[in-house]
């Protein structure tokens, strides 16, 4: 909503005629009675109340003894409108307050004169198209052709051309063609609009009413061949004053059954005769008279059908963040690792795993065989239980530098002890890795074990060339209970069959080093295989397989700092090595998963917390949001002893079916962040049917809050936004102004 400029300034007579300026406040002698409207008379307008289209004129309201309000009037239907703030002579602020200047009568009032951008709304995103593809469907050819252009090729902007959104959009900014959501329609319409979406199920039309009226029942449908000229010019006409007979193109007519609800669609039987693409067209009265159910704008009536067109809905707004990865590393420190002389290069690629920034994000627990020099889980008895003892009380983020040191500090000078424990190792690392997935849930959990060997040691019981598939039974069953990979790495002189049976059951696959000449460089690079596997960037589209990936939107959002929409590329060899940039797999057809860029997946796993959000939306994608605003009133510039009380709250709403608006004060006399904790009082509520309380006749907050919560300088106000109860729809919240008058009270 937007003030008035000062009275005094702007209409002289108006003012002084009432005293309204002289810097004391009185009673006002506008009208008779509470909201009573006197308006100087306008262009056209008269104070009979008979007015002209495009008749406005000045408005002045009595709202009390103390306070009326000046604004304007607009004719609509022959009469005049409610008493409203003329446009765009007010402050937007969000911030300080200013002198009323709508209200002569209060020369001691203060206002908050609001207008968020963007308008606030429910949480989420929009629903589906209701059987209907989306206006990227059509072909440049129809599009260009003045249907859904946003150009200039039609001869202007679409706020100056006619019939230029067609497709079931409207004109938004001036420029832009926009499809209109679900359920909603202009509610000062004056009557019926009916629009054609695009099409995406043969034979049938979606036919919506964008007016205020319900209509259409018996109204006409025409199906044309989408020729090329049949749209030369703007608004799009084929000719079709000349009616049915002679006119090229004409494939089918078809008849609206029933009357359509404003803001409501309706899926009507039309055959297409078996074309692959035709143009729908709602018939005016030229073309067809007896069936022609009047509009308010009948330039806007086309749609388009192609059969490759499918129905299709985005994902649901759903965040995601990146699965925190924690690792179980065992690491063979048998004697057979320093007699075969890959004892510390093992130990050096396994430091700089550690060391690496890139395995910052892993939650790293460790351990080897022995804790040497004392035996561990190699010793006679093969003790599992011990091997499910991890070193310097892991996991703990490798980030954590002291951690990092006492790791790296370890593994430097230990020395090799003992055998191959391969039944006390395994079945330890798996009762482990169990234990902190089920803690865990939201961990993707991981094993990795790096040997050398394959013969039974110093215990009994275990793998001694015999049976794999017992011993390795444990990991198998940790995967297919918990989901606990198991990675393998055979060093030179393992058992394959021992190793490739613990990939396979624990769902990875063998990294064979066994014929490796350069123990330190190989197993690094295998590491790094495991260490990208785990901290690719691959993050599930919620609902895979219905998402049009046109309408789909990612947006990595910090932990600090504002939220980032990512680029979509085409693959991952068109990532150009900015951190925004994201790509669909397995393709842009039938994407199910989005993959981060490596620039940009590096950015996200450097910031634990952070996380990808999808917006879009299935039908109800949108639930309540609540907006809190605090506000302190200041009487610094009036006399001493004043302090503010708060008068008023008006504001502007689009509502939408059973869609509602709660509006809630809470006051402090401590402050504007004690304000906020509440307890609130709900003060009015936004429905379709009041969308809103004009600054003629505002929420009266002393009589809506006690005397105390009046006087308090502080104040919250929340604003609730609650979306229809399908959630397929929100409202939108354009504007408020929030009054006090700084009150003489010593």
């Amino acid at each position: 909503m937007k003030s008035l400029i000062s009275v005094c300034g702007m209409v002289g007579a108006a003012a002084l005629a009432v005293g309204a300026c002289s810097g004391d406040r009185m009673p006002n002698d506008f009208g008779t009675g509470a909201n009573d409207a006197v308006g100087s008379t306008g262009t056209g307008g008269d104070d009979s109340g008979s007015c002209d289209a495009g008749d406005v004129r000045e408005c002045t309201v009595h709202i009390n003894d103390n306070n009326c309000f000046v604004g304007e009037q607009s004719c609509q239907a022959g009469a005049w409108g409610p008493c409203v703030e003329s446009e765009g002579l007010g402050q937007k602020s969000l911030g300080a307050p200013a002198a009323c200047t709508g209200n002569p009568c209060n020369p001691v009032c203060q206002l908050f004169d609001e207008d968020p951008s963007p308008d606030l709304e429910a949480a989420g995103s929009p629903p589906p198209a209701n059987a209907a593809g989306t206006t990227s469907d059509v072909p440049s050819s129809i599009a260009n052709a003045c249907l859904s252009d946003t150009t200039t090729a039609c001869g202007g902007n679409c706020d100056t051309v006619p019939g230029m959104c067609q497709l079931d959009t409207r004109c938004v900014g001036g420029t832009v063609c926009t499809p209109w959501l679900d359920s909603e329609y202009d509610m000062a319409a004056g009557g019926l609009d009916l629009t054609i979406k695009v099409g995406c199920v043969s034979d049938e039309v979606t036919v919506c009413n964008r007016g205020d009226t319900a209509g259409g029942m018996g109204k006409g449908i025409s199906v044309w061949n989408p020729v090329a000229d049949l749209c030369g010019s703007a608004p799009c006409d084929p000719g079709l004053t000349t009616g049915m007979s002679g006119v090229a193109g004409l494939i089918n007519t078809c008849t609206i059954p029933s009357d359509i609800a404003p803001g409501t669609c309706l899926p009507v039987a039309c055959p297409v005769n078996g074309n692959a693409s035709v143009m729908y067209h709602v018939n005016g009265c030229d073309e067809f008279p007896a069936t022609c159910g009047g509009e308010v704008d009948d330039t806007n009536n086309w749609g388009y059908f192609q059969n490759s067109i499918s129905c299709s809905c985005t994902a649901n707004t759903t965040q995601s963040s990146l699965q925190d990865v924690t690792m179980y590393m065992m690491l063979d420190n048998s004697i057979s690792m320093s007699s075969s002389g890959i004892w510390d290069p093992a130990k050096t690629a396994v430091q700089g795993f550690i060391t690496d920034p890139g395995s910052d994000t892993i939650n790293f627990a460790f351990r080897m065989y022995g804790d040497y020099p004392a035996a561990g889980c190699n010793n006679s008895t093969c003790n599992s239980v011990a091997c499910e003892t991890v070193t310097f009380g892991g996991p703990k983020l490798l980030s954590d530098a002291t951690y990092e040191s006492q790791l790296t500090g370890y593994i430097g000078p230990a020395g090799t002890i003992g055998m191959t424990p391969h039944s006390a190792v395994l079945p330890g690392m798996a009762a482990w890795g169990s234990a902190w997935a089920t803690a865990n849930p939201t961990d993707l959990t991981v094993l990795v074990y790096i040997t050398d060997g394959g013969t039974l040691g110093e215990c009994s019981g275990g793998y001694n060339g015999g049976n794999a598939a017992a011993v390795v039974a444990p990991i198998g069953t940790l995967y297919a209970t918990d989901g606990v990979p198991t990675y393998a790495v055979a060093l030179p002189g393992a058992d394959l069959t021992l190793l490739n049976e613990i990939a396979s059951q624990g769902g990875t696959t063998l990294l064979d080093l066994t014929g490796s000449s350069d123990v330190a460089t190989d197993l690094t690079l295998a590491l790094q295989d495991i260490q990208g596997s785990l901290l690719s960037c691959t993050i599930p589209i919620p609902n895979a397989g219905t998402v049009d990936p046109v309408s789909l939107t990612a947006e990595f959002n910090p932990t600090s700092g504002p939220n980032i929409t990512l680029t979509r590329v085409a693959n991952a060899g068109a990532c150009t090595g900015a951190d925004d940039e994201y790509y669909l797999v397995p393709d842009a057809v039938n994407p199910t998963d989005v993959e981060l860029c490596s620039d940009t997946c590096d950015t996200a796993r450097g910031d634990v917390g952070s996380a990808v959000e999808f917006t879009g939306g299935c039908a109800g994608g949108y639930t309540a949001q609540s907006h809190v605003f605090t506000y302190t009133g200041d009487c610094s510039g009036y006399p001493s002893g004043s302090s503010p009380f708060w008068d008023f709250l008006s504001y502007d709403t689009t509502m939408v079916g059973d869609a509602t608006v709660a509006w809630a004060i809470s006051t402090s006399n401590v402050d504007e962040a004690t304000a906020a904790t509440g307890p609130w009082t709900t003060v009015a509520t936004s429905t379709f049917a009041s969308p809103d309380a004009l600054p003629s006749s505002p929420v009266d907050l002393r009589a809506a809050l006690s005397v105390a919560e009046a006087q308090a300088p502080h104040v919250a106000l929340r604003i609730t936004v609650n979306p229809t109860s399908s959630g397929a729809d929100t409202p939108l919240v354009l504007d408020w102004d929030l009054q006090y008058s700084c009150e003489y009270n010593e």
